[in-house]
């Protein structure tokens, strides 16, 4: 999301340490003091920035080289909660999230990198008050990785005024042992405080370890809320959309479908709406899983930990809030959505206590003339929903590095009541320019689509700004060559969507059978395979490749889009083509220029900057990850940048300079 929102905002650092004790493992516990005044927050914002350190004695060309944990560096899966402590006894987990695969020596993940993870914590502003201590649980195993927490306090009027904030169950609990897992969760009876207008549950829970049905990790279920007896939700939990993480690739499992996890992201935390719980009321809370024995050899767990929050009445009748801007934007964590050519994507929500039916906005890139949108549809209170703008000339004609504006200017053709959330901002990078015409090759691998063994699992076509598919290739087999007929596109936005439908199968306990393909034992199945690759040729240009940033030899689990201009911007030369994967970006640039090599092995050679006459303006070594070259010396204009392999290899692209 783009925090620079209107409406004064305080920053307080909670945490920011190494996970570094012994093998990293544990809680690392940090004294926070938060505002304690009786300023109203429109939003609350804790984030968490998750990074790497280098480990002594760690090689990152070997490792598994055997030197102890440190051997493997910031390599892993491991879950990491926040939780708050106050004075008070108060102890509530704030937010959950996985780290990464995250070996140094792949593209996305250098020792470098770094990745925000963004929580909504408005609801827990009646204990984000005066002294407290912020617990970081690290359950990793190995150290490498390190945290920032900070928090964003953002003035103005919530959308509810927070009464009280209850924990309810949590800990790590087993699922299939002789004792049911019922036993350890039983029905808690409570009454709302004074002031109570409505109520909701939240919970997290990840499933972790693995019976030989794959229970907890591997293993479909859901669990069901009860109140007062009867059962008000079922609520599904397990997450197969890992392949399409927005950090990849990584150097592991990522791609496998988990319980409510994936490596790398954010813990989905899940709320229940408590229909009838006002002021003074009694109730009795319950949750509960299907009955489940592990077929021997041991058993999963579920980490639980949930809370109640009871709000006050609504504070605004018709109100939309712009949540977050999904495209254009540079920010990592939507990462697959950019850059695009096309269409912008926002998030809104309803924060009053009105439908929303329309909502008119105002929008385009920073310095160009601003557009009129009105979306029509139906949004109920307190409720997101994505919204896709109509293509967006301004993206196409775009260069470089540029800013994007949205506002709301009326809703429901009426003045909205609260101006401070209805304007965002955020900076994005444009879109590369491709020629006319091109061909697609698609090198398939052995392995069959889920649903034909004939046809190979991966796909691709290619949509105008509007989402019309004007070519595809869906039938190509296992293993076989793929080659597309001359394809020729007028100047306009376009989106090359590649997928792939592979998925590891998994048991549903809650069905109490299994889904997709299992061989063997249950988790143990892994997708091994041959490799197959995705290649598009400049037709014009004698059939050079052309680059696909963010492609990374075709590691990109579920799906790729890469979005694309035909038609030069203005102002603009075409980039030249690489036997490879070249990337450097910003592009035009000010001061500093990163610079990315892709290829299936070791990249080490060199870089250089060469100016119009062919002079060498600047050399760096390279080996893996993300280099920074220093540009802000040089003069403003066009220059070529090359990169020389040590086995001859050699890929260039054309830099603009906007000097100094």
């Amino acid at each position: 999301m783009a925090l620079a929102a209107p409406g004064d905002s305080t920053w307080v650092q909670a945490t920011n340490r190494r996970f570094d004790r012994g093998n990293g493992y544990g809680a690392y516990d940090t004294a926070v003091s938060f505002p304690n005044t009786s300023t109203t927050y429109r939003k609350i914002y804790m984030v968490f920035e998750l990074g790497k350190y280098p480990c002594p004695g760690y090689d990152p060309n070997n490792p598994g080289d055997g030197a102890g944990q440190t051997g493997w560096c910031g390599d892993w899966d491991y879950t990491v909660e926040n939780i708050l402590m106050t004075p008070g006894g108060d102890t509530l987990e704030l937010g959950r999230l996985i780290t990464p695969y995250a070996r140094q020596t792949w593209p996305r993940t250098p020792l470098t990198w770094t990745q925000r993870y963004i929580f909504d914590v408005t609801d827990y502003y009646p204990v984000l008050k005066g002294a407290a201590t912020m617990r970081v649980f690290y359950s990793g195993y190995s150290t490498g990785f390190r945290g920032d927490v900070k928090f964003l306090f953002i003035e103005g009027t919530p959308e509810r005024d927070v009464k009280k904030v209850e924990r309810i169950w949590h800990g790590s609990f087993n699922y299939g042992a002789t004792t049911p897992i019922s036993a350890k969760l039983p029905d808690l009876n409570r009454t709302a405080p004074a002031g109570t207008a409505s109520a909701e549950m939240k919970l997290n829970i990840t499933g972790h370890g693995s019976d030989n049905n794959g229970c907890g990790e591997f293993c479909g279920n859901a669990y069901t809320v009860s109140l007062n007896g009867n059962a008000i939700a079922k609520q599904p939990f397990f997450r197969d959309d890992c392949g399409l993480n927005d950090l990849y690739p990584q150097s592991g499992t990522w791609v496998y479908s988990r319980a409510n996890w994936c490596p790398g992201a954010l813990v989905h935390t899940f709320s229940h709406t408590l229909n009838g719980v006002t002021a003074a009321a009694n109730y009795t809370l319950g949750l509960g899983f299907p009955a489940y024995t592990s077929p021997g050899g041991g058993t999963g767990s579920y980490t639980i930990d949930g809370a109640i929050i009871y709000y006050g009445a609504m504070n605004h009748t018709l109100d939309a809030a712009i949540e977050d801007i999904v495209a254009p934007t540079n920010a990592e964590y939507h990462w697959r959505a950019n850059p695009t050519a096309t269409q912008p994507i926002l998030m809104v929500r309803n924060s009053g206590s009105t439908p929303i039916t329309s909502i008119t906005f105002n929008y385009g890139v920073v310095g160009k003339m601003t557009q009129t949108y009105t979306w029509s549809g139906t949004l109920a209170p307190l409720s997101s929903q994505e919204i896709v703008f109509p293509p967006l000339t301004q993206l196409r004609l775009a260069a470089g590095n540029y800013g994007f504006s949205a506002k709301i200017v009326s809703v429901n053709s009426a003045t909205d009541e609260e101006p401070l959330n209805n304007e965002m901002h955020s900076t994005f990078t444009a879109a590369d320019t491709w020629p006319s015409e091109i061909q697609v090759q698609l090198k398939s691998n052995n392995e069959a689509s889920n649903t034909n063994a004939s046809l190979s699992q991966t796909a691709w076509k290619i949509e105008d700004a509007n989402g019309n598919v004007l070519y595809q290739k869906s039938d190509c087999a296992p293993s076989s060559l793929c080659t597309s007929d001359t394809i020729r596109l007028a100047p306009g936005g376009y989106r090359l969507v590649v997928t792939d439908s592979a998925y590891l199968g998994y048991y549903d306990a809650d069905a109490g059978s299994v889904v997709g393909y299992i061989t063997g034992t249950g988790a143990s199945t892994s997708f091994g395979g041959s490799s197959g690759y995705l290649r598009v040729y400049d037709v014009a240009a004698g059939g050079l490749p052309i680059n696909l940033p963010g492609y990374f030899g075709g590691n990109f689990g579920r799906g790729f889009t890469q979005s694309f201009v035909v038609g030069e911007p203005v102002g603009v030369r075409p980039a030249t083509h690489q036997a490879g994967s070249l990337k450097a970006f910003p592009n035009p640039a000010s001061n500093t220029l990163s610079v990315v090599v892709d290829r299936d092995q070791r990249a080490d050679g060199s870089l250089q900057l060469l100016d119009v006459m062919g002079r060498v303006v600047l050399h760096q070594s390279y080996s893996y990850g993300i280099v920074l070259l220093d540009v802000a010396h040089l003069a403003g204009g066009t220059y070529l940048l090359q990169y020389n392999a040590v086995d001859g290899v050699r890929m260039q692209q054309r830099v603009v300079l906007l000097g100094n």
